[in-house]
């Protein structure tokens, strides 16, 4: 059975929120177990000197990294401290043989088509021969700035659906 791992922050850690949306369904296929971790609160940053021992813990055959929904992008860090959040999720699981995608989700207050983050994690999936999807935006979707309404969770859930029928893939690193 594939061990499928969502990490992400407070939107992920909703419950009942998407992933257990995605998890009913998913109990009609024995082929794949999904666990999340959502961080409320916290930001990708945070996260990156977590990373070794979440894999430890969990052991997951791949790992959908929802990176796109904490308030980091207000903060006084540069773009260049998110890449290395990126680049250590990438080389732990290229070390490892851990397949990864990602999955973004809106904000409100971000530009999906102008946004560096959806910038930088579609070139990092897109150089690494990874999926990435980005969740579609829409009226009503959102009950504050980040988290989902009744339907964005429905939307959500699709995005992540459409992402697993994807044959996912270790990240392929050239140059380190």
């Amino acid at each position: 059975m594939q061990q499928v791992l969502v990490l992400g922050f407070s939107v992920t850690a909703e419950n009942p929120g998407y992933i257990e949306k995605v998890q009913a369904i998913l109990q009609e296929n024995a082929g794949v177990a999904l666990r999340k971790i959502g961080l409320g609160g916290r930001q990708p940053f945070h996260l990156r000197h977590l990373l070794e021992e979440i894999v430890e813990d969990f052991a997951p055959d791949h790992v959908v990294a929802e990176f796109a929904t904490p308030a980091f992008r207000q903060f006084s860090r540069l773009p260049v401290d998110h890449k290395e959040t990126v680049n250590s999720l990438l080389h732990l699981c290229a070390a490892r043989g851990i397949a990864l995608s990602f999955l973004d989700l809106p904000r409100a207050d971000v530009d999906a088509e102008t946004d560096w983050v959806y910038e930088m994690h579609a070139q990092a999936c897109s150089m690494a021969g990874l999926i990435y999807r980005k969740a579609p935006e829409g009226e009503g979707l959102l009950r504050d700035v980040v988290h989902p309404a009744p339907e964005g969770v429905d939307v959500y859930a699709e995005s992540l659906l459409e992402l697993l029928e994807q044959k996912p893939a270790v990240p392929v690193l050239n140059g380190g």
